[in-house]
């Protein structure tokens, strides 16, 4: 009604007849016996009805319409709103109905394409799950490769299951009844292999170029492969764990992985400058020949590609042409350190950053992952024959070595010969140190009251240190001269006895050396703390970190005995500069901006290639060229010129050995 007026059928307006019963009442909804028309249109034999009973009895006569359907998970059915009128008059408006009532054959279309292929659908059905990993099998197959053509079309896979289930099966309700008797006898009547999602179009996946572990030493690191340039971890992802944290060298893992290499290579060709890009047309064929002849064994990945560039091209690419950093983060891995509960430490795609930050947890964890043939607390070899490699958990080797740890020697596998290499020498020191009986007193008649005075201004904190210095030292040349670290216990035994009988001379050699080098450090001090003229200020830096670069803590042990001498002779070199400073200052920082602009490439090379042998022996050929500039008469090391220096630069730079 509206007021005491009702919408009749067929857009007919009426009222009750004033003398019902029902004229005050004004009942929702009324059928009239008569309807008469005088004045008005008026209804008679009035009684009120209920819309249930005119859809029920009247079903004949209404008409439905239904909007489009839609996937109702919560009901697990296609369901659509329906209206419903009869005469025009709507008895129900966006009602809420399966679907499946009107028209199975799209009600059944939508179960199987919103439940069982796109899983939208809550189920403690087994087959549910494995069908999950599977999809999550190739999706991450997509993600190592970076494509999105391996999963097959929904319609493949709706296909599968339209064969598979009854043409009554339209809900979850009935798929449920069905399925409880079925499964009985065929269990996995439903399940989706690995092979059902593989689009049959596609390329086949490359396992080997995508692995999900990386051998590294005795460490099996798992992969991840993200595939989002929205996401910081983009690419690969390497989980690291804490304990393994400072023995993986962050530049094996700038190769990536073998599938990535062939883009890895082209990235780094297309981002030379055009006068050296042309020279590598075609490009993928020089990718190819990148990819056949190097791996992660070529050492550092920028250097390895330029050299191999030089070799085939005929203008030389420099070293600051690589721009590793400059790479799209799909091809810089991220490096996640997961502690021993597997749960994430920190993330980032800077190694040695992480390193940095997670020194003392990595240390604190050591003793809980260590391997059968690592040791800790050694204080005398007692561990028989150290091997050269093992192979542990498969074919991927690993490199035992003795590690310093202070006050004991520990034996660690590692990952490369070269951190082999490097620690053993260490580590070699160490022990025979703690086997000697009280080596110590060797130093102390040269440590007066004086000599402890001049090495408080030294960069040793305590004379105590100095001395561990000066034993150092000694003991690695005497180690020198047998011809390096040992390996088994009779090897080392023998190495011992000659160093209890050479290291009294040794050390004392050493430590006068290392004394008088003291001395002239503190002379070299006062002198920069006098007074000068403001124009002296540029040289007197420079001399500043020409110290910085000579004494250090730990560099009579670096340096090496038969290098100390030629320190000793730098320090007087420099003093005979600071001399003669005000005599032409001109001169002075002539000479100097010389021999900068030849650090300042040493400088740059250090930054871009790996700390090599050669890049060593530039910077004492540049110490030397100081002494050949402030004082002549001292004498040089060997030929040395700028000429002579600048060529050597060319040649690291260029590739050369």
């Amino acid at each position: 009604p509206d007021g005491h007026e009702y919408r009749g059928a067929r857009g007919t307006r009426f009222w009750i007849n004033p003398g019902s019963t029902l004229f005050k009442r004004s009942p929702e909804w009324v059928m009239a016996a008569d309807l008469v028309e005088t004045t008005r249109l008026w209804a008679r034999d009035v009684a009120p009805v209920q819309i249930e009973w005119i859809e029920r009895i009247g079903a004949h006569m209404i008409k439905r319409t239904h909007s489009e359907p839609w996937w109702d998970a919560a009901q697990g059915a296609a369901v659509a709103k329906e209206s419903v009128t009869i005469y025009g008059l709507p008895l129900a408006t966006d009602r809420t109905v399966q679907y499946a009532r009107f028209d199975p054959a799209v009600a059944r279309e939508m179960f199987i394409r919103h439940a069982l292929v796109a899983d939208e659908w809550e189920t403690p059905h087994a087959f549910a799950e494995r069908n999950r990993a599977a999809y999550d099998a190739v999706l991450d197959i997509e993600a190592r490769e970076r494509r999105s053509d391996l999963l097959v079309r929904d319609d493949a896979v709706f296909a599968i299951f339209d064969a598979r289930i009854p043409a009554d099966v339209t809900t979850v309700r009935h798929f449920d009844r069905w399925w409880r008797d079925v499964k009985e006898k065929q269990p996995h009547l439903l399940d989706l292999t690995f092979d059902d999602l593989i689009d049959p179009d596609a390329a086949p996946p490359d396992e080997d170029a995508f692995p999900a572990v990386w051998s590294y030493g005795d460490l099996e690191l798992p992969l991840e492969y993200e595939f989002d340039p929205d996401s910081p971890a983009d690419g690969l992802v390497v989980d690291v764990p804490l304990a393994g944290l400072d023995r993986i060298d962050p530049s094996v893992f700038a190769w990536n992985v073998p599938g990535r290499r062939t883009e890895l290579f082209e990235t780094l060709i297309r981002a030379l400058p055009k006068a050296l890009r042309k020279q590598f047309v075609p490009i993928p064929e020089t990718v190819a020949l990148l990819e056949a002849r190097l791996g992660p064994t070529a050492g550092h990945v920028g250097e390895a590609v330029r050299r191999l560039l030089n070799e085939i091209g005929t203008t030389p690419v420099p070293p600051d042409a690589m721009q590793l950093d400059a790479l799209p983060d799909h091809l810089r891995p991220t490096f996640r350190v997961v502690g021993d509960d597997g749960e994430p430490v920190a993330e980032g795609r800077d190694l040695g950053a992480l390193k940095s930050e997670l020194v003392d947890a990595a240390r604190a964890t050591l003793d809980a992952t260590s391997h059968e043939i690592e040791r800790t607390g050694l204080t005398e070899w007692s561990i028989g024959e150290l091997p050269r490699v093992v192979h542990v958990g498969g074919p991927t080797p690993a490199y035992p070595a003795l590690v310093d740890e202070g006050d004991s020697v520990a034996v660690r596998l590692l990952a490369t010969p070269g951190e082999q290499a490097e620690a053993m020498w260490d580590g070699t020191v160490r022990l025979l140190l703690l086997s000697l009986p009280s080596p110590h007193g060797l130093v102390a008649p040269l440590l007066d009251r004086e000599a402890k005075l001049t090495l408080r201004s030294g960069p040793h904190a305590s004379s105590e240190e100095w001395v561990e210095d000066c034993l150092a030292g000694a003991v690695r040349a005497v180690v020198a001269d047998a011809g390096g670290p040992v390996w088994d216990a009779v090897a080392f035994d023998r190495l011992r006895d000659r160093v209890r009988d050479e290291l009294a001379a040794r050390v004392r050699e050493v430590a006068s050396t290392a004394l008088e080098i003291a001395e002239r450090h503190v002379s070299v001090q006062q002198r920069l703390a006098g007074r000068w003229d403001e124009l002296a200020g540029a040289a007197l830096d420079d001399v500043a970190a020409q110290l910085d670069q000579l004494i250090y803590p730990g560099f009579i042990t670096t340096v090496g005995a038969d290098r100390l001498p030629d320190v000793l002779r730098y320090l007087q070199a420099v003093e005979r500069r600071l001399e003669r400073l005000t005599e032409d200052p001109d001169r002075d920082e002539e000479l100097m901006l010389r021999v900068q602009r030849l650090e300042a490439e040493l400088d740059r090379l250090f930054e871009l290639l790996p700390a090599t042998p050669a890049l060593h022996d530039v910077a004492w050929m540049l110490q030397e060229l100081r002494v050949s500039f402030f004082a002549q008469s001292l004498g040089t090391r060997g030929k040395v010129s700028e000429k002579r220096i600048a060529q050597r630069l060319d040649e690291i730079a260029l590739g050369g050995e």
